[in-house]
């Protein structure tokens, strides 16, 4: 039996898989977790499923972006990147659990234990990546419509878009978490430093202090927010935050050809960055891998025809 192979179809649909693999991930995860109402709130700890939060709307939506510098500039969930731009990022949480369920002394299911945050984006952006930012708590509960235990992370994503390679620079300092001082009142609003471990293994977040305590209820929710820079020319090198001098913090290993300057990117492609490929998604890989098979399978059943 003779196999005919239109390669314009296979190209076709090589191209697809790409495409796919690389940007199909979801806007926010998991997508099929029960949802809330300010009006029917869980008894239990679960983050940013309320659809209807009177100052956040659907909080699924939980990331966005916008110019730093520019005072028009509105967040949205995807930027086009420019280079020599600054950005600013913000997620928002919230513990989603009823407060009545806190307990009088905050001893209650509602109140979130070990609660931290974590974020990644790319460190190089050619074309189109995802930032992802996670939230979730030792004892956060997420369920779907049948009762299925969908773990204790939520997370929501932003598009950065770029129409050549630009690399990306987390601005040193910048990452802070914002919330009321006084959550009944909530008319004085405060802000807590975070660690670069945000853009890593993730940093314990909390309500009066880092220390992942989070009670259930809308005073008790807050913001986080960091900005990143686009540098005018792209760093030459792939960066790599790993702690190798054994102090725990992270350190930046560059060609040295900036002066010596540190680069405050968090390496947060891994393997890929190590190796020179940040800005390609693992996915990706995979379909490049697939290509490759592809055109060799077809290349040898056409000359076993010949």
């Amino acid at each position: 039996m003779k196999i005919k192979i239109k390669t314009g179809v296979f190209c076709l649909l090589i191209v697809t898989a790409i495409c796919t693999f690389s940007l199909g991930a979801s806007a926010w995860g998991p997508a099929s977790r029960e949802t809330f109402t300010t009006d029917n709130p869980p008894a239990h700890v679960a983050f940013n499923s309320i659809t209807n939060n009177p100052g956040w709307g659907d909080e699924r939506g939980i990331m966005q972006i916008k110019e730093t510098d520019e005072p028009d500039s509105e967040y949205r969930s995807g930027i086009t990147l420019e280079p020599g731009k600054t950005y600013t990022v913000r997620a928002y949480f919230h513990n989603n659990a009823t407060a009545s369920a806190n307990g009088l002394n905050f001893d209650g299911p509602g109140v979130a234990h070990g609660a931290y945050a974590r974020v990644s984006f790319p460190g190089y952006v050619d074309g189109s990546e995802y930032a992802t930012f996670v939230i979730g708590a030792d004892n956060a509960q997420h369920f779907d419509a049948a009762g299925n235990d969908l773990g204790r992370e939520v997370f929501g994503n932003i598009t950065l878009r770029s129409e050549r390679g630009l690399q990306l620079q987390y601005v040193d300092g910048s990452a802070r978490l914002h919330n009321f001082a006084d959550a009944e009142s909530r008319n004085e609003i405060r802000f807590f430093s975070l660690p670069t471990d945000l853009f890593g293994a993730g940093a314990l977040i909390g309500f009066n202090a880092m220390d992942g305590i989070i009670p259930g209820g809308q005073g008790y929710d807050g913001v986080i927010t960091f900005e990143i820079h686009v540098p005018v020319e792209p760093v030459s090198k792939a960066i790599d935050r790993t702690d190798t001098d054994g102090d725990g913090g992270d350190e930046t290993d560059t060609d040295d050809s900036n002066g010596g300057a540190d680069i405050e990117v968090p390496n947060t492609g891994g393997l890929l960055a190590r190796y020179g490929v940040s800005g390609v998604s693992a996915m990706s890989v995979v379909a490049i891998v697939a290509v490759a098979t592809g055109v060799w399978f077809v290349r040898r059943k056409l000359s076993k025809k010949a």
